[in-house]
């Protein structure tokens, strides 16, 4: 699995990769250490096979960190659940995420919660919603998105057959997100456990 012309730093994270099938990053005491591991990590994670759940909660990675590992999304087949709780992520990385997530069809599970996700993400998770039936779990609780972009995710589960689990609790959701809400109940029998 280790080729030739990957810097050490890479060596090591592929080796460690390589038998492991569930990985946990937290955040190191040098910023800037961190920073180059978490870019060497995903890299890696584009050709790893072997990962199949990525827990980055409270991981301290930012809008940068996830904007590297969506790029490693758009390649990786094998991870099915990733949480990204807690990392004080922006819309740019929601919007990088739902654009790799168009073309990622392994992916199941996606924690987003307790960020500051506004109606950027929102919007984009909604256009992801029309074209991914792969996304099973979505969770965007204690977010900042609003009654428009809310009622846009509820809209687009209309033409979703996909997700059955949604949690979108602690929201600035209010009437035209309900009144999407209830047409997508109607409309949408896969949908089984809302907040």
């Amino acid at each position: 699995i280790v080729e030739d012309g990957f810097d050490e730093h890479m060596r090591m994270v592929l080796q460690i990769m390589q038998n492991a099938t569930e990985m946990k990053f937290r955040p190191a005491f040098d910023r800037g250490a961190e920073c180059s591991v978490f870019r060497t990590f995903a890299r890696a994670l584009e050709i790893n096979s072997n990962i199949t759940t990525l827990d980055l909660k409270d991981a301290s990675i930012g809008d940068d960190g996830i904007v590297l590992l969506a790029s490693a999304l758009r390649y990786n087949t094998s991870i099915t659940t990733l949480v990204a709780a807690s990392n004080n992520l922006e819309d740019g990385a929601g919007k990088a995420l739902a654009a790799a997530l168009e073309v990622n069809s392994a992916l199941r599970t996606l924690d987003l919660s307790q960020n500051q996700l506004g109606d950027g993400t929102g919007l984009a998770l909604a256009k992801l919603l029309t074209v991914n039936s792969t996304l099973a779990t979505l969770n965007l609780s204690s977010n900042y998105i609003n009654d428009g972009s809310g009622a846009n995710v509820f809209e687009a589960i209309l033409q979703n057959k996909g997700l059955i689990s949604l949690n979108m609790s602690s929201n600035s959701l209010g009437d035209s997100t309900g009144a999407a809400v209830a047409a997508a109940l109607k409309a949408n029998s896969v949908l089984a456990h809302l907040d």
